[in-house]
């Protein structure tokens, strides 16, 4: 019996200790929510169950926040159990979070033969980051090549960069650092230009303590453009450009300092000043960038006729408007003559006859004209045609003073400072008998007139050359066989020193004349009457009329001999109308002063 009762007890005794007890609790440490952690650096959680028998085991879980907890993660795979004597359950979870927890819940679960018990609480994951790799904006684009900005204004540099906490910003260019997450010069320069780096970083302070502080940089290369501010014409034929036909002439244009470099256009127009599209682009130049980032640009030129009185001029631009240059330079092209046309005789009598023809020199200097006549079988004989009419297109003279009944051939050349063209076709007519009309004067008769200048000028004060136009009537011109006064030695200038020449073309190998030459090859010689010492000729015209000789006043364009200075002077300008006592005639009347 005694045994009995003691092995009943024993069963019982051994029944409550061995009944089984449901867990009713799960503690989850640390107990905060949410729950701070830093990407990448592992974490540690504890999940602490209540009394439970038998022992129980317990899970880990990552929540995506939906309600459907079947999909939920199971990490426990990361974690280990562990039971203390009072049946009491404890699982470690080491944590490693990951950018894409973010959001995420963090809990614990466990079950020893009863109802499952999820922790008391399912902490948010903050998660703690460092910053991205800083991203600039520039004019509300994003960049990740060199920007430009243009000297003088305010220059805007935002950043951009994910973290959290978010990040601080800090800048450093050349000239100068900043704090925020925009960098503002209220005024940029040169001197700010280089590389612009700026600086993101942030301080995580995780649930456990941690401290970590992480950053990242970029940097960006900012230059700064500067605006050109205008464009020139520069060199001696900035203004005016005389030129021979077909001769090859270099104009330079140079721009101000500016960064890029200029481009340059050149133009030729037709005299105006306004840009239009008619202008005609010029392309054989080339362009060389200065150390002071000016740019110059050497424009080659051949000089054409039909550019006579058109300009050329240059453009210029960088990151800022179109300059113009504010010269430009005119051409002024000289050409021999064209050769007259339709050479035609009216109005025939028995001394005199009509001729006419036509004469197109475009924009040219209107040149003199020189007929050449022989009467039957007689030589050729020149005279310069001085009383000219002008109906519409046409030009005539009437001839006067011709032998009656006799045949005549006739020619006309045009002629300016540089020569003479061909001559026309020969046309010849008879004049009447002289039964048919009043008697009259033999050709070879000599009649006095008077000769007038007409003078040729070029826009701008420079003078290019002589027209040499006569009013008054037509004369057979006789040339006077004169001595010289005192023999040459006495009246010719011999000192070079203070003789002027005949500037033709504003190239540098221009061909000069002077009237000291011994055998002039230019029709014009100027003196100059403002420099004391130098050539002379009497100052009133009048004195030399019916010497053979033409002189006029005018503002020309001068140079020394021996000097490569050009400047503007009042000159007289001395011809002789007879080519073969040309110098002889200077000599006798141009004296040094």
């Amino acid at each position: 019996m005694n045994a009995y009762v003691f092995n009943t007890g024993y069963l019982l005794i051994f029944w409550i200790l061995y009944q089984t007890v449901p867990i009713g609790h799960l503690q989850l440490s640390p107990t905060v929510d949410p729950v701070s952690l830093i990407v990448n650096q592992p974490a540690t959680f504890k999940c602490t169950s209540d009394f439970g028998r038998p022992n129980l085991s317990i899970y880990w879980f990552k929540d995506n926040t939906t309600d459907d907890v079947a999909d939920d993660i199971n990490i426990t795979a990361f974690s280990s159990t562990s039971t203390t004597g009072l049946n009491i359950t404890i699982s470690t979870q080491t944590f490693t979070p990951l950018k894409s927890d973010l959001g995420m819940r963090l809990y614990c679960s466990g079950n020893n033969g009863g109802t499952s018990v999820t922790s008391n609480i399912r902490p948010l994951i903050a998660l703690l980051y460092g910053p991205t790799i800083p991203v600039f904006h520039f004019n509300g684009t994003n960049v990740d090549v060199a920007i430009h900005a243009l000297s003088g204004t305010q220059f805007v540099l935002r950043s951009t960069s994910n973290g959290n906490p978010h990040p601080s910003f800090t800048w450093t260019y050349s000239g100068g650092s900043a704090i925020g997450e925009e960098l503002v010069i209220p005024e940029i320069k040169p001197l700010n230009e280089g590389n612009v780096t700026c600086l993101a970083r942030n301080v995580m302070l995780s649930s456990s303590g941690e401290t970590l502080t992480t950053h990242q940089a970029a940097a960006i290369f900012l230059h700064i453009d500067v605006p050109i501010t205008q464009v020139a014409l520069v060199g001696s034929n900035a203004r005016n450009a005389v030129l021979k036909e077909n001769d090859t002439s270099t104009f330079e244009c140079q721009s101000s300092p500016g960064k890029p470099p200029a481009i340059i256009h050149w133009y030729k127009d037709g005299g105006t000043k306004e840009i239009i599209e008619g202008d005609i682009t010029l392309n054989e130049y080339n362009t060389t960038a200065m150390a002071e980032f000016s740019v110059k640009s050497f424009l080659k030129y051949q000089a054409k006729r039909q550019d006579n009185e058109m300009s050329i001029y240059c453009t210029a631009s960088n990151v800022g408007p179109v300059f113009t240059s504010p010269q430009r330079s005119k051409l002024i092209i000289v050409s021999l003559p064209v050769i007259p046309e339709e050479l035609a005789k009216t109005n025939i009598g028995a001394n005199s006859v009509t001729l006419s023809w036509k004469y197109d020199s475009g924009n040219h200097i209107f040149p003199r004209f020189i007929i050449g006549m022989k009467e039957s079988d007689s030589g050729w004989t020149e005279r310069l045609l001085l009383d000219i009419s002008t109906n519409s297109t046409r030009l005539s003279t009437t001839f006067t003073m011709l032998n009656s009944a006799s045949v005549y051939s006739v020619r006309i050349y045009a002629e300016n400072s540089l020569g003479r063209s061909a001559p026309t076709p020969v046309v010849s007519f008879t004049t009447l008998s002289s039964s048919m009309t009043d008697s009259s004067q033999s050709l070879h008769s000599a009649q006095s007139t008077q000769v007038g200048p007409i003078i040729g000028s070029i826009s701008g004060g420079t003078v290019l050359g002589i027209l040499l136009g006569i009013v008054g009537t037509w004369f057979v011109f006789v040339r006077k066989n004169r001595s010289k006064k005192g023999g040459c030695t006495a009246c010719c200038i011999s000192d070079k020193t203070n003789t002027y020449e005949a500037k033709i073309s504003s190239t540098g190998d221009a061909t000069y004349s002077s009237i000291d030459a011994a055998t002039p090859v230019q029709r014009e010689h100027y003196y100059d009457d403002t420099v004391a010492g130098r050539a002379q000729v009497p100052s009133n015209p009048v004195e030399l009329e019916g010497q053979n000789v033409i002189v006029t006043l005018k503002t020309s364009l001068h140079r020394d001999h021996g000097s490569t200075t050009l400047r503007s002077a009042n000159v007289m300008l001395y011809e002789s109308l007879n080519q073969e006592g040309r110098h002889q005639e200077a000599c006798e009347m141009i004296t040094t002063s």
